[in-house]
C-alpha cells in the first residue's frame, strides 16, 4: 500500500466515525409547562374529585423519549413517558401515556395508567416550544399542555 492510499483510508475512517459519533450524540434537554383541563379518578376510586391533570409539569426530552412528572393545586400527580420520533434535529413528537398516584389507597399508593398523551416540540426557538393534548381512557376527558425549555 502506498503511503498517499494509507492516508486517504485513514481520512475516511476518520470521517465515518466523526458522523457516527455525532449522529448518536445524546440529546437531553429539560423542559416544564402547564396544562389545562380536568379529569375524573379511574372508576371505583371514590369520592369522585376533580383531577386538574398536567396542571404543572417537568420532563425531560432525549433521544429515547420523553419522561417526567406533573402536579396539580389539589396535590394530585403522577407521571409520564414516551417514546419519541425526531422528523428532524429540531422537531420531534412523543406519544406515551400518563399515569395518577392515589396517595390514599389502602395499604400502599397505587399508580393507575390514565391514559396516552402526545406533545410535538419545537427547538428551533431560543425557549423552545412545545404543544400537546391529553386524554383520560376512562371518561374520554381530554386536555391541553404547553411548554418551553427550562
Amino acid at each position: 500500500m502506498t503511503k498517499l492510499f494509507k492516508t486517504v483510508v485513514a481520512l475516511v475512517l476518520t470521517f465515518l466515525m466523526c458522523s457516527f459519533a455525532s449522529a448518536n450524540a445524546q440529546l437531553v434537554t429539560q423542559w416544564e409547562g402547564e396544562g389545562a383541563g380536568v379529569c375524573s379518578p379511574p372508576p371505583g376510586v371514590t369520592p369522585d374529585f376533580p383531577i386538574y391533570a398536567w396542571q404543572v409539569w417537568a420532563g425531560t426530552l432525549d433521544n429515547d423519549g420523553f419522561y417526567g412528572k406533573w402536579t396539580d393545586e389539589d396535590g394530585n400527580y403522577g407521571h409520564f413517558k414516551s417514546e419519541v420520533v425526531w422528523d428532524d434535529p429540531a422537531h420531534a413528537l412523543a406519544e406515551g401515556v400518563w399515569t395518577w398516584i392515589d396517595d390514599d389507597a389502602f395499604p400502599f399508593s397505587v399508580e393507575y395508567v390514565m391514559g396516552k398523551f402526545a406533545m410535538k416540540f419545537d427547538l428551533t426557538t431560543i425557549n423552545g416550544v412545545s404543544y400537546g393534548y391529553w386524554s383520560q381512557m376512562y371518561t374520554g376527558e381530554e386536555g391541553k399542555m404547553k411548554g418551553h425549555l427550562q
